[in-house]
C-alpha cells in the first residue's frame, strides 16, 4: 500500500491536494510579495523624505540590538509597517495603493436584503468587491493618490472602517498570504 496515494475523507487532504495546494502558495506568495516589494521600493524612491524617515527609524532600531536583526527588532520599526507590512494588522499604504488582487469575488449563500435599500441579493448570486475601488474612495482617504503612510498610524487607522482596507480579502476565505506574510 502506498501511503502517499490517500483518499479524501473530507478531513484530510490527499498528497494530490497538498501538493497543488503548496504549488498556489509558492506561485502566490513569491509573485504577491514581490510585486509589493516593487511598488513599496518604487515609491520611497519616488519620496526620498519616506525612504530617509525609514532609513533613520531602521537605524536607531537596530543601534539599540547591537546591530542584529531579530524578531523584537523587526517589531520595533513601526513607520516601515506602516509603509508595507502585512503582519497581524494588514495595514500598509503599499498594500492600499497597489493590491495585490483588484477584486475578490464571493457567492451569496442565502438571500440578503441590502440595509437601507430595497434590494435582495439571491441565493447563489455571485458578488464582486472592487478591493481598488475602496482603497481609492475618498469616503476612507483623503487623497487617494498620494502615498501616505501616516494614513496608518495607530490613531488613524483606529478612525478607518473595518471593510475599508482588503489587502488580503476578509472572511473565511481570506488569502492564506497573509497568514504566510504574517510569519515573515
Amino acid at each position: 500500500m502506498n501511503c502517499f496515494k490517500c483518499v479524501g475523507d473530507g478531513r484530510t487532504l490527499t498528497i494530490e491536494e497538498i501538493a497543488a495546494q503548496s504549488f498556489v502558495f509558492f506561485i502566490a506568495g513569491f509573485e504577491t510579495s514581490s510585486t509589493t516589494m516593487t511598488f513599496a521600493l518604487y515609491e520611497l524612491a519616488t519620496h526620498q523624505d519616506l525612504q530617509e524617515k525609514v532609513r533613520n527609524e531602521i537605524k536607531t532600531v537596530l543601534a539599540k540590538h547591537d546591530n542584529q536583526i531579530t524578531y523584537d527588532s523587526l517589531s520595533e520599526l513601526k513607520y516601515m509597517k506602516q509603509v508595507i507590512d502585512g503582519n497581524i494588522f494588514p495595514f500598509s499604504e503599499t498594500l492600499r495603493k497597489y493590491p495585490a488582487v483588484p477584486l475578490i469575488t464571493r457567492e451569496c449563500v442565502e438571500d440578503y436584503k441590502v440595509p437601507g435599500e430595497d434590494v435582495i441579493i439571491e441565493k447563489g448570486t455571485r458578488v464582486f468587491l472592487p478591493i481598488v475601488g475602496i482603497h481609492y474612495d475618498e469616503e476612507y482617504y483623503k487623497n487617494p493618490e498620494v502615498f501616505d503612510p501616516e494614513r496608518f498610524n495607530e490613531e488613524n487607522k483606529q478612525h478607518l472602517p473595518h471593510y475599508a482596507h482588503l489587502p488580503f480579502g476578509e472572511g473565511p476565505r481570506i488569502c492564506i498570504g497573509k497568514y504566510f506574510s504574517e510569519i515573515l
